[in-house]
């Protein structure tokens, strides 16, 4: 299942709550745990199949959320060989 808007992520389940299950390249996944704050910013939950969690919080902006989607879509546009 394509993740609207951000080719190269992959929706590992359907959104059902404040989490997001995808898939993407590890060298995206890479770049974005060292670009991104926090300690660690995301949880990878799939080592194998390079899943990762994202989760949204009460306090969470649109703007926090179009910031972490324009820095996935670069992480996995450098990630293309």
């Amino acid at each position: 299942m394509a993740a609207d808007g951000v080719d190269g992520v992959e929706l590992a389940h359907p959104v059902e709550a404040n989490a997001v299950f995808a898939s993407l390249p590890r060298r995206a996944i890479d770049s974005l745990l060292a670009d991104l704050p926090g300690h660690p910013p995301f949880h990878v939950w799939d080592e194998e199949s390079n899943v990762v969690r994202w989760m949204c919080s009460w306090d969470t902006t649109e703007a926090d959320v179009d910031d972490f989607a324009a820095a996935i879509a670069l992480a996995v546009g450098a990630s293309e060989p």
